[in-house]
C-alpha cells in the first residue's frame, strides 16, 4: 500500500489503506506533496495476530507480532498514522497514551527503537498518531503498556 505523488502519472494518492480485508494501518499525508516522486510504501509481514513481551522500552510491556516494512522515496515529509485496534491481538479498552507507535531500524525491536506518541487519540477503536517521519527501510509496529 502506499502514499505519493507522480506529476507524469498525474498521481497525488495522499491517504491510503489496502483494500487486504485485513487491512488496519492507513497512512495520511493531510496535504499536497511538496515534490514530484515522494513515496511512502508499506507492508507486513503477514504474521499472526495477536502479542509478544519482546519490548525493549522500559514504559510499554506488549508488542504487537505483526511488522510493517516502510520504503520511501524523496522527502514526503511527516505523515498521519492509523490503526484500527479490531482483531489485532493487543488490548483495545486502554487509553490513547498507553499505546505507542514503535518504529525499528532494523526490525528487531530489541534495542534502538523509537516510540512514537504524538497527537495520539483513540476514535471508535482506531488508533491514531500524527507528525509521524519514516525512513526508508524502517519497520514498526506497536506497544502498549499492559
Amino acid at each position: 500500500t502506499g502514499i505519493g505523488r507522480d506529476d507524469d502519472a498525474g498521481l497525488d494518492q495522499q491517504k491510503s489503506k489496502s483494500s487486504n480485508s485485513t487491512s488496519a494501518v492507513t497512512i495520511d499525508k493531510g496535504a499536497a506533496f511538496g515534490t514530484d516522486g515522494d513515496f511512502i510504501l508499506w507492508g507486513n509481514d503477514a504474521a499472526a495476530n495477536g502479542s509478544s513481551t519482546d519490548v525493549d522500552l522500559t514504559n510499554f510491556d506488549v508488542r504487537l507480532n505483526k511488522v510493517w516494512k516502510v520504503a520511501v522515496t524523496g522527502t514526503p515529509g511527516t505523515v498521519n498514522f492509523s490503526i484500527d485496534l479490531a482483531g489485532l491481538g493487543i488490548p483495545t479498552s486502554l487509553d490513547a497514551a498507553d499505546y505507542s507507535l514503535l518504529i525499528d531500524g532494523d526490525g528487531t525491536f530489541a534495542t534502538g527503537a523509537t516510540a512514537h506518541t504524538t497527537g495520539a487519540a483513540i476514535n471508535s477503536g482506531v488508533l491514531s498518531f500524527t507528525g509521524v517521519s519514516f525512513s526508508d527501510g524502517d519497520y514498526f509496529t506497536l506497544v502498549t503498556k499492559k
